[in-house]
């Protein structure tokens, strides 16, 4: 069976990327500027039950992201957006189908998927790339990275189009989220 597995970052108001080591110090740095991400794989309702609390998670959304019955939705609570969709994964052929889940603040991003860490390619991705944009580098510009030796274009498409995807629900949420305000 596959373990838990979690990665904390502090994105700061610069774009730098940099990776925390505990839950404890992602959570005391949301009041230095930027924001945090907090990116979960497979977690125990424990793990994200700390997270009710100082992020103002909804127990219920919570409890949502154990249940494999959901369908995709977005759920808008006071401080904070829950979202819930479907990813796919095709490895050697064979097509996985499971959920991601985010919540979205003004100050934070969680993310929980229960895809193979294997396939984590966003946070490797980002992470990859961080030191050829720079430290100071503008999101939105277009980047040229090297392609790792073995990667194939149909693979290296799929990473791309799953970033882009998730960049379009961040873009919606933070659209939605304004509104809230």
């Amino acid at each position: 069976m596959l373990m838990s597995e979690s990665r904390f970052y502090h994105i700061t108001p610069e774009g730098k990327l940099i990776l925390l080591e505990s839950l404890d110090e992602a959570l005391s740095a949301t009041g230095s500027g930027g924001f945090i991400w907090l990116d979960y794989f497979r977690p125990t309702r424990e793990e994200l039950s700390l997270l009710i609390d100082p992020l103002g998670l909804h127990p219920l959304s919570v409890e949502d992201c154990f249940d494999e019955n959901q369908i995709p939705k977005i759920d808008d609570y006071p401080g904070n957006a829950f979202l819930l969709f479907n990813t796919f994964s095709i490895s050697q052929g064979v097509l996985t189908i499971g959920e991601a889940d985010m919540f979205i603040g003004t100050d934070f991003l969680v993310t929980i998927n229960s895809i193979d860490p294997g396939n984590r390619q966003i946070a490797g991705s980002i992470e990859q790339a961080q030191p050829a944009m720079g430290a100071t580098s503008d999101w939105n510009s277009t980047h040229n990275t090297d392609i790792p030796n073995g990667v194939t274009t149909w693979t290296t498409n799929i990473q791309i189009l799953g970033v882009v995807v998730l960049i379009i629900s961040i873009s919606v949420a933070m659209y939605y989220l304004k509104g809230m305000a």
